[in-house]
């Protein structure tokens, strides 16, 4: 078998891979390149061998990380056998490249060989459309993310690539009726497509605005070459089908689905923050793998997903971190439930071709087409130890607090129970996982807090964040204890001074009738730890503080992601500032006290009106965190650190 270590996968680039198709030499058959494609022995693989040398799922493709597909052996002993005889593990797609797999020989073909029944236009067509839908000229600009308008008729279109097609056209706004869902079930009049986001197996997902609304939505457009294809689009129904049957926080809600031009179309809620996937190649990117404190939060929400997509009785198969999807401050969301099926009494969604599930997170029994909701979490602990390690857990292997010192040794044991090989070793729901990341949590309160600050930004800002947080209990001190003394002296005596009222209706030389009122004592203030206490509202560990310079507000910076401003005096909160992905690390006021900057683990650095709470400004530039903030005396430059 030849891999070298320093050679890729034997083939053409990934661009050359966009219209290709695997065709079966030696007998009738041909299928589009794409994720989940495979080769095998078992009747779920898209080409079957009956064959007791091929592996019941031998190779599959899968995405590169670098926008390509791969055809990639998974079995362990296989291998595709080259022309000349060298076997090798992967290929990457290119026109008249030609390969053995068993008896079978496979070639990469260029889509211009498809029959030419398949067409190009209008309902049940199996290719995208290639023209503008409205004057049907064929001279359209180069693709984009974004809409462009035609050069005939100016009208807003979508012009992209797939895998499948090297252009493709689609409406950018469309006065369609969809049929809504949930409590409001008038007709939507019109979407508009803001950008393409991404290509999953079954379809192109843009960003969308909902008219006259503006509220942001997802539209999922199924491949047409799948549209074609029964099965298919059964799945896809069913996903509006359980989408519309569900109503819990950690689940994709389904706002409308329809026509889109001649595409089926699926409108989901908006999730700004991508998905797992995201997280896991920010994290590649930089070098290091997600600290503990912030992957325990996604991976509870993520066990609390799959919990509500198990308590109505479904299996989901298809647990990756792709399928995990990012909102607001990090809320996950469980997507893409066309695979999902009850766990009894209905039988599966599946035909020879399709291949049900992602074969690096696939529990063993799913290869043998039983799973059960067990399966599901043997899944979610192989996203778990990817989450915190970077890794693929394969064979032996190694504990995760190991390969990531943030990671309390209580993981390791959960780990080993959702990966074990038997469905009765491993927890019995996801709300056991839930319950035990709690428990893991609670138990390790100050070691969480450590590990964060270990991972994100080392002893060094440990260091720091302790001697801002003593300067802050030694300013409380001093001013409880001044208080305390000014609220313990004796008051100093009454100057007989009149007040205006007595001046305006009693002559200055008669005396007061009655003496006036000695002053009320004032109330003792609590001791200062009590003050101090009492200083409360974010919902994650404050990692920055800052007092104004006239002393009368404090602002802090916290693991939540948000910047609150407080009045000293009565500790009430006046202001929060959200705007940042991440942590803030850092916070400053500006010499006049009118503004306020932080910086956070986004790699940026923001400036706020304190009045208002407004963002003024975003600074960007730095590669990793920004810890440290400060502004010039006059005002006038911010340095960054």
């Amino acid at each position: 078998m030849s891999i070298g270590k320093g050679t890729g996968p034997i083939g053409s680039s990934a661009k050359q891979a966009a219209e290709l198709v695997l065709c079966r030499l030696d007998e009738p058959g041909k299928v589009y390149v794409a994720r989940g494609v495979s080769i095998g022995r078992t009747a779920d693989n898209t080409f079957v061998i009956d064959d007791p040398h091929v592996g019941r799922h031998h190779a599959q493709f899968e995405e590169d990380g670098a926008g390509g597909l791969v055809l990639r052996c998974v079995d362990q002993a296989a291998v595709l056998v080259l022309p000349d005889g060298q076997q090798v593990r992967e290929l990457r797609p290119a026109v008249g490249l030609r390969f053995r797999v068993g008896p079978c020989e496979f070639e990469f073909q260029a889509v211009s060989s498809q029959p030419a029944g398949l067409g190009e236009a209008g309902a049940g067509s199996a290719e995208w459309v290639r023209k503008c839908p409205g004057c049907g000229n064929r001279n359209l600009p180069a693709p984009r993310p974004t809409p462009q308008k035609c050069p005939a008729c100016r009208r807003r279109l979508m012009v992209f690539c797939t895998r499948q097609v090297r252009l493709a056209c689609i409406d950018a706004a469309i006065p369609v009726t969809f049929r809504a869902t949930g409590a409001d079930q008038s007709h939507i009049a019109s979407v508009e497509l803001v950008r393409l986001v991404g290509e999953g197996g079954m379809g192109v997902v843009f960003e969308g605005r909902l008219q006259p609304s503006g509220i942001p939505v997802a539209v999922k457009l199924l491949h047409p070459h799948l549209a074609s294809d029964d099965e298919m689009v059964r799945r896809f129904q069913k996903e509006v089908e359980i989408l519309r049957g569900m109503n819990h926080p950690h689940v994709v809600r389904i706002i409308a689905h329809g026509k889109w031009n001649s595409l089926i179309a699926l409108l989901t809620e908006w999730m700004p923050g991508g998905s797992l996937k995201t997280v896991l190649e920010k994290q590649r990117q930089i070098g290091k793998p997600l600290a503990w404190a912030p992957a325990a939060r996604l991976l509870r929400q993520a066990a609390l997903a799959l919990a509500a997509v198990h308590r109505v009785g479904l299996v989901h198969r298809d647990v990756k971190p792709s399928n995990f999807l990012l909102g607001e401050g990090w809320q996950v969301k469980i997507a893409d439930l066309g695979l999902a099926k009850p766990t009894a009494g209905q039988s599966e969604l599946t035909a020879t071709g399709l291949v049900i599930g992602s074969p690096q997170y696939m529990a063993p029994e799913q290869w043998d087409g039983q799973p059960d909701q067990r399966s599901d979490l043997f899944s979610l602990g192989v996203m778990f130890y990817e989450l915190l390690t970077g890794q693929i857990p394969r064979g032996a292997w190694q504990p995760a607090s190991k390969l990531n010192s943030t990671v309390p040794r209580e993981v390791d044991r959960l780990l080993e129970r959702l990966l074990a090989p038997e469905p009765a070793q491993r927890p019995s729901s996801a709300e056991q996982v839930a319950r035990e990341l709690d428990s893991i949590l609670v138990e390790g309160v100050s070691p969480l807090y450590w590990n964060w600050l270990a991972a994100t930004k080392g002893k060094a800002a440990f260091v720091a964040l302790l001697a801002g947080v003593c300067c802050l209990l030694l300013l409380i001190l001093v001013w409880g204890a001044r208080a305390w003394l000014i609220a313990k002296s004796p008051p100093a005596p009454a100057q007989s001074q009149p007040s205006t009222q007595s001046r305006s209706t009693e002559p200055s030389h008669k005396p007061q009738s009655s003496p006036a009122p000695e002053p009320s004592p004032q109330p003792e203030l609590p001791p200062p730890a009590v003050v101090s206490g009492l200083i409360s509202g974010h919902t994650a560990p404050v990692l920055s503080v800052a007092f104004s310079p006239d002393g009368r507000y404090l602002a802090t910076g916290s693991l939540d992601k948000t910047a609150k401003l407080w009045e000293v005096e009565t500790r009430k909160q006046l202001r929060e500032f959200q705007g940042h992905t991440s942590s803030v690390l850092s916070v400053a006021f500006s010499p006049d006290g009118r503004y306020l900057a932080t910086g956070s683990y986004d790699d940026t650095a923001k400036l706020w009106e304190v009045e208002t709470g407004k963002q003024l400004r975003s600074f960007r530039g730095h590669t990793d965190d920004v810890n440290s903030v400060a502004v010039s005396p006059d005002g006038r430059y911010l340095a960054t650190g």
